[in-house]
């Protein structure tokens, strides 16, 4: 699961994270070290595990790269 909100982050940036997941829902949640920490929580529901595997790395990058 550290294809998730790790993958979207360069490897040098620490991340803290806990994922959760069960029957169609997906969850990735973990504060991210940079020069100004965040947060970043990404929840879904009617997923299947491959879907998050493709999306949540996107939309850690997304958030990381939009930080300011």
């Amino acid at each position: 699961y550290e294809e998730w909100i790790v993958a979207g982050v360069p490897d040098e940036v620490r991340v803290a994270h806990k994922f959760g997941r069960e029957v169609n829902v997906v969850n990735d949640a973990g504060i991210v070290y940079k020069e100004m920490p965040y947060v970043l929580v990404i929840l879904s529901k009617g997923v299947i595990e491959n879907e998050a595997d493709a999306i949540f790395p996107e939309l850690s990058k997304k958030a990381y790269e939009n930080q300011i």
